[in-house]
């Protein structure tokens, strides 16, 4: 005889009316990892809710903007709250910041993790980022990105991440190629958010060119006078290029959430005090309330260098086993 398998239990969520006594709509079901949606008036009640809270970042500030990126993230496999957190808005185009960018590829069924490197071979003139990435049973796509090819870009010399975070911007660049060309069905049109930042257009802003008139010689000084006091039409200027420095973006956050900056403290914590001292000496956290100035692209390059703290940490480790 098979044993009948329980369901997972759910709990209803009433949202009260406004004297907060009786639900108004029917309750929104939770289950083991949190809310269900069953209809988009689920969705829209859950992102009304969020808007009001210090957990949605700043740059969603209408219960509709909250909807929209939810459903975004759905698209790709991301739950509510990681598509509020991982995602930004770029010239009206939704990006993924590149450690969520990385996560989305990798919950893929056919993302090969043991043939999944990344890192940097040389160094100054000749750095150069690179990321590998394969599908189940496919081959490598391996990608790479150099200071060369920053500088051809326009972007070495860049005012902002290029200038602070070098390395960790040409191993965004590298990632980014690599796990778009290798999963395109994963990530659905998605760039990341490094990228789409980048990307600066150079318009040519053409003036209507004007008519300067020929007047005719005049028959007396009188007329000579007047012709003289004439307005004068305008004469248009040149056409000119210039860049549009940066490009565009559709109110991007400036300062990380206080969840994800208690994250960020609690990783700090667990590493070697070397460690620890060493990253917040390089991002000017004197004290755990620094945390909370970080901007986005800073609490991702911190959490990168975390990640690598901690896997030098078990690479020494492990080799000292071994000894």
């Amino acid at each position: 005889m098979t044993a009948a398998v329980a369901e997972q239990p759910t709990t209803a969520i009433a949202v009260p009316d406004g004297n907060g006594t009786a639900p108004r709509t029917p309750a929104i079901q939770t289950g083991a990892r949190g809310i269900q949606f069953g209809t988009f008036e689920d969705m829209y009640r859950f992102a009304k809710c969020v808007v009001g809270t210090e957990f949605c970042p700043k740059h969603i500030r209408t219960p509709e903007a909250a909807a929209v990126a939810i459903q975004a993230g759905a698209e790709v496999g991301l739950p509510p709250m990681a598509a509020l957190q991982g995602i930004a808005v770029i010239n009206g185009r939704p990006s993924l910041y590149g450690d969520t960018f990385l996560a989305v590829a990798m919950a893929s069924p056919l993302f090969d993790h043991g043939r999944f490197r990344e890192g940097w071979e040389g160094q100054g003139e000749t750095l150069t980022a690179f990321c590998e990435c394969a599908r189940k049973g496919g081959q490598v796509v391996r990608w790479t990105f150099s200071v060369a090819n920053a500088k051809s870009a326009n972007l070495w010399s860049k005012a902002g991440p290029w200038k602070e975070y070098p390395t960790r911007m040409l191993q965004m660049r590298a990632r980014g190629f690599a796990i778009r060309d290798a999963f395109p069905d994963t990530l659905k049109g998605f760039v990341s958010f490094e990228e789409a930042r980048d990307s600066a257009p150079t318009i040519t802003v053409e003036a209507v060119p004007g008519t300067v008139p020929v007047l005719p010689t005049p028959a007396s000084r009188t007329d000579a006078l007047a012709q003289r006091l004439a307005p004068k039409a305008p004469v248009a200027p040149e056409p000119v290029e210039q860049p549009i420095d940066p490009p565009a973006v559709d109110d991007v956050p400036t300062t990380i959430s206080r969840d994800l900056a208690q994250t960020i403290r609690d990783d700090l914590l667990a590493l070697k005090a070397d460690d620890a001292k060493r990253i917040r000496a390089n991002y000017g956290i004197t004290d755990t309330a620094k945390v909370d100035e970080l901007t986005p692209e800073q609490a991702e390059n911190l959490r990168i260098e975390i990640a690598d703290a901690r896997g030098r940490s078990k690479t020494a480790k492990g080799g000292a086993a071994n000894g």
